[in-house]
């Protein structure tokens, strides 16, 4: 009888505090206009509606208004003309996506014209409901392209005339600069009269800025360099010379020059005023026959010189300037061994360890030479046994040596002592000739590939 008596009490209190939050509600809300309850659809305006908590600690009718103003500049659609710059060139999609973001956020900042429609209060919350004609913004947002354009254009003209001098790297700071200055409208299709022709602007802009680029130079003293692994050039500095497609030199262009046999390494340079920069080659350590100097105008650093915008950094990130590659042959290193190999401290009636390694560098792409005149490494091998166990009717030798490589001036440049090299014989000296086997075996599997890091950086 309790259990049928409680669940009526409990479902009429649920109800009694479901009638009370709906009427709290409704009374909240009684008298409020139909644009409170739902958003505006007059296709003749944008509309943007904003609301904010009434709070002592907060200006709420400013939040209320720019929550409003950000409702608006939402509904206002970014559309990229076909005729549009992007249309032109080959951007990445997702620059085109990030241009539409871009605008929409900056698209609140230069609202103008709009007009107050209401606003309306509870003791809760504040609502305000702004609008601005289609017609109205259109005609704002053409004055602000004609006024962008025209401050552009003054920058591209000044940017012709620097290029028309010679000034590169000026011309390319006022071609930045008046990408920056339209960067909000490179979705319309823009046009101004250049030259008497009546041409799409942005177009001509980039198409210019690509060509200022294009018509740099970056000129080698030399056709291709001959090195040596472990060697530096002869006349390890070069001299290159940055110049226009006239043969002018131009100063203050940076450069980036990165060298395939030093990867990761990377030189930035700035042309001076003879239009010259110096890079040093560096010791190339490298077993292959064939490396590179590559060298391109730093655009990146121009455009980070010139702008703040991140956008017009993305956008201008397309442009690339051409790639210059000196070829840079690797002449074969010549290695000469010699060897003084003792088993039991006589000398060794045939040669063991020399014959393996002229194999193993001749494998490897090296040149073994049979004189030490003229040769790039010498390599010294001494090596010796000495008597070790006997059990069973076997013997043991133990073989220690010394390994090392001299550079053409004399200096140890690797070395590498090993001992405890056991063979097994039925006499000392076949054990000590076994030695030398497993000799050959370490030298081909562990010292020769530490000698290459050492030597070539591998």
């Amino acid at each position: 009888m309790k259990r049928i008596f409680y669940l009526p009490l409990l479902v009429l209190v649920l109800l009694s505090c479901s009638t009370s939050k709906k009427t709290s509600y409704d009374d909240l809300m009684a008298g409020a206009p139909e644009w409170v309850k739902q958003s505006p659809n007059n296709p003749s305006f944008y509309h943007g509606v904003g609301s904010a908590v009434k709070t002592a600690q907060m200006d709420f009718r400013e939040k209320a208004k720019q929550s409003a103003l950000s409702d608006m500049a939402g509904n206002i659609s970014v559309n990229i003309s076909s005729s549009s710059v992007f249309s032109q060139y080959e951007f990445d999609n997702k620059l085109s996506e990030y241009f539409k973001d871009n605008i929409k956020l900056s698209t609140q900042s230069y609202l103008e014209g709009y007009e107050v429609v209401g606003s309306w209060e509870n003791a809760e919350r504040y609502w305000v409901y702004y609008r601005i004609s289609k017609s109205e913004y259109e005609r704002i947002k053409n004055e602000r392209i004609q006024s962008a354009l025209e401050k552009s254009l003054g920058d591209f003209n000044e940017a012709g005339t620097f290029n028309r001098a010679g000034n590169t790297s000026e011309a390319i700071k006022f071609y930045i600069k008046a990408t920056e200055k339209i960067k909000d409208f490179l979705g319309e299709d823009l046009k101004a009269n250049i030259d008497g022709v009546e041409q799409p602007y942005a177009t001509r802009l980039f198409a210019d800025l690509t060509s200022c680029l294009q018509n740099i130079r970056i000129v080698y003293p030399v056709e291709s360099l001959i090195m040596k692994s472990g060697q530096k050039a002869a006349g390890e500095i070069l001299n290159l010379s940055i110049r226009n497609e006239s043969g002018k030199s131009l100063s203050a262009i940076p450069a980036v020059v990165s060298y395939s046999y030093f990867p990761g390494k990377k030189d930035e340079l700035i042309s001076d005023a003879s239009g010259n920069i110096r890079l040093a080659t560096g010791q190339i350590k490298s077993k292959r026959k064939d490396e590179y100097i590559s060298s391109v105008v730093n655009f990146e650093k121009m455009v980070k010189e010139n702008t703040s915008d991140i956008f017009v950094r993305k956008l201008l990130a397309n442009f690339k300037a051409p790639e210059y590659i000196l070829p840079v042959f690797i002449s074969p290193t010549i290695f000469y061994i010699e060897a003084d190999e003792k088993n039991l401290n006589a000398p060794v009636a045939a040669p063991q360890t020399q014959p393996s390694l002229v194999t193993a560098l001749t494998t490897d792409g090296f040149s073994v030479a049979n004189v030490s005149s003229k040769t790039d490494y010498l390599v010294s091998v001494i090596a010796n046994t000495s008597q070790g166990s006997q059990r069973n009717a076997k013997f043991s030798s133990v073989l220690t040596a010394s390994f090392s490589v001299k550079d053409s001036s004399g200096q140890i440049v690797f070395s590498q002592q090993i001992t405890d090299i056991s063979g097994l014989g039925n006499t000392y000296d076949e054990a000590g000739l076994d030695a030398y086997k497993a000799l050959n075996s370490k030298l081909r599997i562990s010292v020769l590939p530490a000698m290459y890091k050492q030597l070539f950086n591998d």
